[in-house]
């Protein structure tokens, strides 16, 4: 069978599938490695972005006792207010046709109402009063 190729010619060619079959062997091992880095860095990601979510929960949880807690001191506040309004128009009224014993206990309480007011309020109280 003739050979086509010159002794140094096949030398050539296995020389060069040599290095190329070294080339990619090293590629594949880059990919390789680059695969398992992604595969890495994926499940980090994952397990940060896991994190944000359970703490953005937390911090909607908090959000949301916060606004609750806003709301019922406000509702506390105006039943305060409310309250001392209604005494002080009942104290008014009882002042015109009670006696003094009843006017002075209900003067302490008109009295202990004022700490829970502010002048705003005072004003407001008075004018649903």
């Amino acid at each position: 069978m003739p050979s086509f190729f010159s002794m140094h010619e096949s030398t050539t060619v296995k020389t060069e599938l040599k290095q190329v079959k070294e080339k990619y062997m090293q590629a594949e091992r880059e990919d390789k490695a680059a695969e398992m880095q992604l595969t890495f860095q994926m499940t980090q990601h994952n397990q940060t972005i896991a994190s944000l979510k359970c703490e953005i929960q937390l911090l909607q949880a908090a959000s949301q006792l916060d606004e609750r807690i806003q709301e019922l001191e406000e509702k506390i506040n105006y039943m305060d207010k409310l309250m001392c309004s209604k005494l002080k128009r009942l104290k008014r009224m009882t002042t015109a046709s009670s006696s003094k014993s009843s006017t002075s206990s209900m003067s302490s309480i008109v009295a202990q109402c004022s700490t829970f007011q502010t002048p705003q309020g005072e004003e407001e109280a008075d004018r649903q009063g």
